[in-house]
């Protein structure tokens, strides 16, 4: 039991190392569901400072959400409205358009 949970911290870590950067959004495109041919649905988006902490797989300026994630989508178009700060996760085995991640998290700050 002791070696699994091992595993799991050890997984968790792994996974979140250089995963997270701050910044206001500076940048946006919405990508149509029926007639894109990359990605469609995205939501591309770079922050202030851009994406220096991602993963050395992840794209440093340019991140997109899944139109499949409508609430993560919400919440970047209120605070590019709001001119908010946001916290950004990208999940490095998840890519688009060559090296650019896509979120798999977002936190308001």
């Amino acid at each position: 039991m002791k070696f699994f949970l091992l595993a799991i911290a050890i997984f968790i870590c792994a996974n979140t190392a250089f995963a997270d950067d701050k910044g206001k959004v500076n940048y946006m495109s919405l990508a149509s569901n029926i007639a894109a041919t990359v990605r469609s649905g995205t939501v591309q988006f770079s922050i202030e400072g851009g994406f220096q902490h991602a993963h050395s797989d992840c794209n440093k300026d340019y991140a997109a959400i899944s139109g499949e994630d409508p609430h993560l989508i919400s919440l970047i178009l209120m605070a590019k409205a709001q001119d908010k700060e946001i916290e950004v996760y990208l999940d490095h085995t998840n890519t688009y358009y060559l090296d650019r991640c896509l979120v798999s998290y977002i936190e308001l700050t």
